[in-house]
């Protein structure tokens, strides 16, 4: 018989990477829940999809129970600012017996500005594929730019023709850059407003890949 309440499972990130992949069937009326260490600040993005959005989940933290996405919003996709560094809780729910993918992503946040000169970040795309045909294939990291700045970005891979970079306005969702136009660079991109950006790397090839990131603001 399959208990209601398992035990927790911990969401770990590869090395190099910012999401994480979950999939599973959740019983009816069982919760499966699975915790996460990260800091204030950090963005959680996290999604499940399941036939009908059946499988919807709650988050919290742990130390103190806050609840900062509860069952009652039967919410599937979230993007939330984390209010302090902890341990949080994803549990999921369903009404009914349900296959479920869950994604986790914690950007990864980079502190750039003009006068630190380039930042160089290494990164590492693990294409899961075979596990999941929707998966995301990316690596996601945030920055927090002011207006009127200007932003260089190089991708550098051994495996270069097979990544492409994307830039997106976290706050107002603009697309910048897309990756579809399989850019290896971002080069003198004047910031348009003072806002957080995600800076992607996404594979366009479908192959897992190392890479090195060098970015700089003037």
């Amino acid at each position: 018989q399959t208990p209601l309440f398992a035990s927790p499972s911990e969401i770990k990130f590869n090395p190099g990477g910012t999401i994480s992949y979950h999939k599973g069937v959740v019983k009816a009326g069982q919760q499966i829940a699975f915790t996460l260490g990260a800091g204030q600040g950090q963005t959680l993005i996290a999604r499940v999809s399941s036939e009908e959005n059946q499988a919807s989940f709650e988050i919290k933290g742990l130390d103190g129970g806050e609840v900062l996405v509860p069952f009652s919003d039967k919410a599937t996709s979230v993007q939330v600012q984390l209010p302090w560094t902890g341990d949080y809780q994803i549990t999921l729910t369903s009404a009914v017996d349900i296959d479920y993918f869950l994604s986790v992503e914690v950007p990864a946040n980079l502190v750039v500005s003009p006068g630190m000169g380039a930042a160089v970040v290494d990164g590492y795309i693990d294409v899961l594929s075979a596990f999941h045909p929707d998966s995301f294939t990316r690596v996601r990291y945030l920055l927090r730019l002011q207006a009127s700045s200007i932003l260089d970005v190089r991708l550098s891979s051994q495996a270069i023709n097979g990544l492409a970079l994307a830039l997106i306005g976290a706050d107002d969702g603009q697309p910048y850059l897309r990756h579809e136009v399989q850019s290896a660079s971002v080069e003198g991109f004047v910031v348009p407003e003072s806002q957080a950006y995600y800076l992607d790397v996404y594979s366009v090839s479908g192959e897992s890949a190392a890479f090195s990131l060098t970015i700089d603001v003037k």
